[in-house]
């Protein structure tokens, strides 16, 4: 190359993209595939020429942004199966169709569009899009509705327990949006009656939203109504909180509060204390955020090393369970699992439960200082702080990349996973463009100091980058 007609250039090493394929090919499980983006002619580097190479090493498959840049494809000779990942106006279904190319819908309007401008005999291919939680397009997924044919659809009514809640303080602006929420999740669920109806997220600022629109009488008016066989409240909220609470809504059955081995003293959560008045009160604790969000599920190394030592047999999740489920008064633990694995070691946990010992009580102790000491960001990944943003901060993944500094001091991954992590996979906005309005510290059930925050990951983080490598020989 000529390196004299310009300062900078590009060298592609199609060896490198052929080893890669290859490596990657080897990593995946029996039945899956591998699927190449080649979409801004391959990022400069030549979408032709790219997906050629693809192709000769085992790709399967091909996605690119417009139709443009899939008709060039084809018209190269690439045969592979091309998805279009962008949206597609309906104008271009039957070249679509006639260059067997995959266009991604992400609405039913969408479909309708697509199969209304094809022609008679025409057959397109799609690709459904699903919202899985990054709020910009996709087909939502009901947790209500998957629950509906996991569980509802398939065992008699009475061999389980439904919970469901009621919220105020997001996506309402009337009483009517109440029952509208109580419609919802009966449809969706297919069940005429719900076990548990919650008030969801008491405390703060927020128990105003459920007092505005008088909440609890209609949540009262659910069980007189024979929707609902319980009701009562969840709250992230002090000692005082949850007395006067327990004072308005006397016909609480049951209180849902935060344990964990973390926040149980912690004297900005007061985590025992609350129990106890709940306990002084009569009302049955269900357990939330035993594991906060995760974070207790992998904890930082110096945790670990306590907990490997002194509970051996438990895995670190298994141990914060244990220890929320020890607690007097409580007659339930949630636990939110993302995985087959994690079902399993929650199964074991407490198929056969034993309260914590005096012995693991003491290693419990030693591991909520070790965890306490590490300075670890309590973000739990709730996002109710996602909800209250005008302007779409990516909150909960800019805390992950602070906490990934904090446990491990390396600015510069820092800054890669916030860039990831926040933009790039979230496709929401970084710290740096928070405006201040504070929405989000209100919202925080667990009272972080969000702006602070950003505030370090602007002195600490942001400065630090380092190139990386996309390829490699």
């Amino acid at each position: 190359m000529d390196t004299r007609k310009t300062r900078t250039w590009a060298e592609v090493s199609l060896g490198a993209l052929r080893h890669n394929a290859a490596e990657l090919q080897r990593a995946l499980p029996d039945g899956c595939g591998l699927l190449g983006v080649v979409k801004a002619d391959a990022y400069g580097h030549g979408a032709s020429e790219i997906a050629a190479a693809l192709h000769g090493c085992g790709c399967r498959y091909l996605a690119v942004a417009c139709p443009q840049e899939a008709l060039a494809l084809r018209q190269a000779g690439e045969t592979l199966p091309i998805l279009i990942l962008g949206a597609v106006d309906a104008a271009f279904a039957s070249d679509m169709a006639a260059n067997d190319i995959t266009l991604s819908v992400e609405c039913a309007e969408k479909g309708r569009a697509l199969s209304a401008a094809l022609r008679g005999g025409e057959r397109l291919r799609i690709h459904l899009k699903l919202d899985t939680g990054m709020g910009r397009l996709g087909f939502r997924v009901q947790d209500e509705a998957a629950l509906r044919e996991a569980l509802v659809k398939r065992h008699p009514r009475d061999s389980f327990f439904i919970a469901d809640k009621c919220v105020a303080w997001t996506h309402c602006n009337s009483a009517d949006d109440l029952e509208r929420q109580l419609t919802e999740s009966l449809e969706n669920l297919g069940v005429g009656c719900i076990d548990l109806y919650l008030l969801h997220n008491l405390g703060g600022n927020r128990t105003a939203a459920f007092e505005k629109y008088d909440a609890w009488e209609f949540v009262k008016s659910v069980k007189a109504r024979g929707l609902a066989r319980h009701i009562g409240f969840s709250a992230h909220c002090t000692p005082e909180e949850l007395e006067d609470l327990i004072a308005a809504y006397p016909e609480a059955e049951v209180v849902q509060l935060q344990v964990n081995y973390l926040d149980w003293d912690s004297p900005s959560f007061r985590e025992r204390e609350c129990v106890e008045v709940a306990r002084r009160h009569g009302k049955p604790v269900i357990v939330m955020e035993p594991v906060k969000g995760g974070i207790l599920a992998d904890p930082p190394q110096a945790v670990k090393d306590i907990l490997d030592a002194g509970m051996p047999d438990d895995s670190y999740a298994t141990a914060a369970l244990r220890f929320s489920a020890s607690v007097d008064g409580v007659i339930t633990t949630l636990s939110g699992m993302s995985t087959v694995e994690q079902v399993e070691d929650n199964c074991r946990a407490f198929a056969d439960f034993k309260p914590l010992s005096d012995v693991e009580l003491a290693v419990i102790g030693n591991a909520q200082r070790a965890m306490e000491a590490s300075g670890t960001i309590p973000c739990t990944g709730c996002d109710y702080c996602a909800k209250v943003c005008p302007v779409g901060v990516g909150i909960s993944g800019s805390m992950t990349a602070l906490n990934y500094y904090i446990n491990f001091g390396d600015a510069e991954a820092a800054n890669y996973q916030l860039g990831f992590i926040v933009r790039f996979n979230g496709g929401k906005k970084m710290p740096s463009e928070c405006i201040r309005c504070g929405a989000c510290e209100q919202a925080c059930p667990q009272n972080i100091k969000i702006m602070e925050c950003f505030d370090r990951i602007d002195r600490e983080i942001t400065p630090y980058r380092k190139p990386q490598v996309l390829m490699k020989p």
